[in-house]
């Protein structure tokens, strides 16, 4: 890892350490001196005004351009078949850089033995540039895969789309990690999957509790982290509302973002069997590598973060649901 990675993994933030690994980082403006908040009030509304129109824009005709290219590419391709990754990854990097992310600092390279990454979770935009660089495909909800567009990009790089519901439903369905098992043994499967172990968003400066579904497979994994230095607009989706984030990721100047991969982490014997020690072994790497630390929360910490704010979550167990103060 370069000195410049270095020096970004680990400052994330700049100013100061927050509570937790949910707490959006607002205070790094509140701490600013009086003449830097209103600068940065100024300069939101000025951008709101001007930058993000534009972005606005940018990002419609790139949708609409990146729909007619994919018909086009369906009315000339074989019957059946798919649209090529390459088309879906240079289609996100230029919706990145429609974003503000003119460069971005690519370090490493993907590793052929490693059929899943492993990465830290931040922001939205993290989908966009793991399609971009790594040309992977995700776990996700099986009603992504009925999106115009979106579906069939998703598809195109070999996305994993689970059915949460139908469990619920009483309906037989395969478990997620037994599907990621089946795709990831697939002697089909061209693209690499993207895992988020922690299961959800933080803001950069925790690493959670890793979930040991990526890991039941027994396969190696190769970790890349994700990076956003920032001084005063965290991206981080972590406890905030989505319009909140949406307007801090169209009205900057400039996005940068350090994208690295590290080495692949191959598992023991007794790691392919015990598939916790070997999340473990993988969290501690990776929050090494970030210079972040590792949290006692977890997925469900932010679940019940979240309905204590009024944001109901579906997949939060009834037993584990704040209980409501009763009125006096």
């Amino acid at each position: 890892m370069s000195t410049s990675s270095q020096r970004h993994l680990g400052s994330m933030g700049v100013d100061f350490s927050p509570p937790g690994p949910f707490h959006f980082d607002y205070t790094s403006r509140q701490r600013a001196s009086l003449p830097v908040r209103a600068l940065l009030a100024v300069k939101d509304v000025v951008f709101a005004l001007t930058v993000v129109p534009v972005r606005v824009l940018l990002t419609i005709i790139l949708i609409a351009s990146c729909f007619i290219w994919f018909k086009l590419l369906k009315a000339v391709c074989p019957a059946g078949s798919s649209i090529p990754p390459s088309s879906v990854a240079f289609h996100c990097r230029v919706l990145l850089f429609a974003l503000g992310f003119y460069w971005i600092n690519v370090e490493g390279k993907r590793d052929d033995n490693a059929p899943l990454l492993i990465s830290n979770h931040i922001s939205y935009v993290d989908i966009l540039v793991h399609a971009a660089f790594a040309k992977s495909g995700f776990i996700s909800k099986a009603s992504i895969k009925k999106l115009p567009l979106v579906g069939e990009m998703a598809s195109s790089m070999g996305t994993i789309f689970v059915d949460r519901m139908a469990a619920k439903e009483g309906k037989a369905t395969k478990s997620t990690t037994e599907q990621l098992c089946d795709a990831l043994h697939s002697e089909k499967r061209e693209n690499p999957i993207v895992v988020f172990p922690e299961g959800t968003t933080t803001n950069g400066k925790y690493l959670l509790k890793f979930r040991t579904g990526a890991f039941v497979p027994g396969l190696p994994v190769q970790p890349v982290l994700i990076n956003y230095p920032y001084k005063y607009n965290c991206p981080s989706v972590a406890a905030i509302s989505h319009r909140g984030i949406i307007f801090r990721l169209l009205s900057q100047a400039y996005q940068q973002l350090d994208y690295i991969f590290l080495p692949s982490i191959v598992p023991t014997e007794e790691e392919k069997k015990d598939a916790k020690k070997f999340a473990t072994r993988a969290e501690k790497y990776i929050s090494a590598e970030l210079g972040v630390e590792m949290s006692s929360q977890g997925y469900i910490d932010k679940l019940i973060l979240m309905e204590e704010l009024g944001m109901p979550q579906k997949e939060l167990p009834a037993d584990k649901k704040p209980k409501q103060k009763k009125a006096e």
